[in-house]
């Protein structure tokens, strides 16, 4: 007799518990909790705005410092190194042998124009 109850028990529907949520009585506990968001981020940007304010504008350089601290520097330090390097390729380019051969040239050219004769038994292979 105790199995048939049990088996007619087993086969009801169960009826599922009706469950009523009150979303602004949970929302006011949070927020007691937690705390007003509005305050909570001015005070987090108060305090981010002061730690900003702490950061020092500039430092004072001790020893070596390789880099550049303003335009100034910078000019002051390209200029010289584009006319060196200026000047390094100028001299590259005119103490190149082609060049030296053309101005040596160009001065066989001017004596054998004022000293036609002496440049003959001089330069007699330029000619």
């Amino acid at each position: 007799m105790d199995a048939e109850l049990l088996e007619k028990v087993l086969k009801k529907p169960i009826p599922s518990p009706q469950v009523q949520i009150d979303h602004k009585a949970i929302s006011d506990l949070i927020l007691k909790q937690l705390g007003y968001p509005a305050a909570a981020i001015k005070s987090e940007m108060s305090n981010f705005y002061w730690r900003v304010k702490e950061i020092p504008t500039s430092i004072k350089i001790r020893g070596d410092f390789y880099g550049f601290t303003g335009w100034r520097p910078f000019v002051y330090y390209i200029v010289p190194l584009i006319l060196l390097a200026y000047i390094a390729a100028f001299s590259w380019f005119y103490n190149s042998d082609n060049e030296v051969v053309k101005r040596q040239a160009k001065q066989i050219e001017n004596f054998s124009e004022k000293n036609p004769k002496m440049a003959k038994k001089y330069f007699s292979d330029f000619f």
